[in-house]
């Protein structure tokens, strides 16, 4: 009776050790689908934040350039004292307090000090500047520049994102193949001791069948290795700052797509990538203009209204000016002259950026296309040849077991079958990242289901 009861204790508490250590584990890991994924990057990817801070900063700047309609309007508050002659004639002037008294000479040429609160309000409001203009124009284009930019960068995260994903998948599947194949490997090692024993097979050929298990516990350890790191560098894609382990609930499949039959200039053209490019042109276009427009006059209008008082903020009394301003800054040291020739300098190498990466774009549109279709081609034929190595190996095991196949056949049939296998899942992931890809050359979703 107390070997049952401690019995059923141990059981409980075995059962209790288990659960507690699927919680843990449960704890330790995230399930998560390809949309999750795509829309936890969208929110934390650190790439589209920095992306996003540039736009805001460009933003910034083009609102910065509203200085050249905006007037310029400045309050301030002034404290004076002095005995200085001429000064304290003006102070009893601006506070219209003088007198005819205050034209004696003695007081004139030694009067006692004064102080004045001068409460002043000055407004700069410019008209024409040519310069400006086009400064706000180029930044306008530049913000427009930066909003292509995070799209594409947001593109390219989507990519990176279903990669990683599909790449977690693969080695999650490469694992438990690898654990089933280990399972197979040491049930033949099994036989085979027992047909080394019975001296039906020399050591040579048991010793063939450890260097198969060991070589497939190798294989396993470098695939646990391989998920690791792919959950990392799926955790740094998707902003995780947690060690969790994501399992994705997601799976391999044959991606089916649309006719791949695209006018790739037109493509291209329009890609946000290019658009980036294009507006980063007509920005420094407009920029280099604006240093050209630093050589003709500026007109700005201005004014000011102001309170002279003995008290701080008084507004005792009061007078205003109002003005026009050309100037034209004729020779400042070259400095103008040197502007113009770097922005002409800045223009050229981002036109020839330009040129060249439509070019480059072309070239990777159409190597894209080209690889899905050889990869789905490999696909069919690594499908093919998993299930022709199977069925070979199927049929070499069963002449094993009946002591009519060698060993080293057993073990190429048994290898042969494992590396197709791998290869098969290998290929069905570089099909899918080949997909992937054609759409974020292509900016165009081609997968229908």
């Amino acid at each position: 009776m107390f070997l049952k009861w401690k019995s059923i204790k141990f059981a409980i508490i075995s059962l209790l050790l288990i659960t507690i250590n699927l919680k843990a584990q449960d704890a330790e890991s995230i399930k998560m689908s390809l949309t999750d994924a795509l829309q936890l990057a969208k929110e934390k990817n650190f790439e589209l934040k920095l992306a996003q801070a540039e736009v805001d900063k460009m933003s910034a700047d083009k609102n910065k350039s509203l200085s050249v309609f905006l007037p310029q309007i400045t309050v301030s508050e002034t404290f004076t004292r002095t005995n200085d002659p001429l000064n304290v004639f003006a102070f009893k002037l601006k506070q219209q307090i003088i007198t005819t008294a205050d034209f004696n000479p003695a007081i004139l040429n030694n009067p006692n000090e004064k102080y004045n609160f001068n409460t002043r309000i000055d407004i700069n409001q410019p008209l024409i500047n040519l310069d400006g203009f086009f400064g706000r124009a180029a930044a306008a284009d530049g913000l427009s520049a930066m909003k292509y930019k995070r799209t594409r960068t947001e593109n390219y995260i989507s990519f990176m994102v279903k990669m990683n994903y599909y790449k977690l998948v693969l080695n999650n599947i490469n694992v438990e193949i690898l654990k089933k194949e280990l399972e197979n490997a040491e049930s033949i090692r099994r036989i085979t001791k027992n047909y080394y024993n019975e001296g039906l097979i020399t050591k040579a050929d048991y010793l063939m069948i450890e260097v198969y298990v060991s070589n497939v516990k190798s294989q396993l350890v470098e695939a646990k290795n391989n998920l690791e790191k792919t959950n990392d560098d799926l955790r740094l894609a998707l902003g995780i700052e947690s060690e969790k382990n994501i399992i994705p609930t997601d799976t391999l499949k044959l991606q089916n797509f649309d006719n791949l039959s695209f006018e790739t200039k037109s493509i291209i053209e329009n890609r946000s990538d290019m658009l980036a490019y294009k507006n980063k042109v007509s920005s420094l276009e407009k920029m280099n203009k604006m240093n050209w427009m630093k050589l003709v006059p500026r007109l700005n209008a201005f004014g000011s209204y102001e309170y002279n008082d003995t008290k701080f903020w008084g507004s005792k009394s009061n007078n205003w000016m109002v003005g026009i301003n050309i100037q034209w800054n004729i020779f400042n040291g070259f400095q103008n002259i040197a502007s113009i020739q770097k922005s002409k300098a800045e223009l050229d190498i981002a036109e020839t950026d330009y040129s060249k990466a439509k070019l480059s774009g072309i070239n990777e549109i159409n190597s894209s296309l080209r690889d899905l279709n050889a990869t789905k081609a490999k696909l069919e034929l690594a499908k093919s040849a998993v299930l022709q190595s199977e069925e070979a190996m199927r049929i070499i095991n069963n002449r094993y077991n009946k002591g009519l196949e060698k060993t080293i056949d057993l073990v190429n049939a048994e290898t042969n079958a494992l590396n197709n296998k791998l290869n098969y899942w290998k290929t069905l992931y570089y099909y899918n990242v080949s997909v992937f890809k054609a759409e974020l050359m292509l900016e165009k979703k081609l997968i229908t289901n």
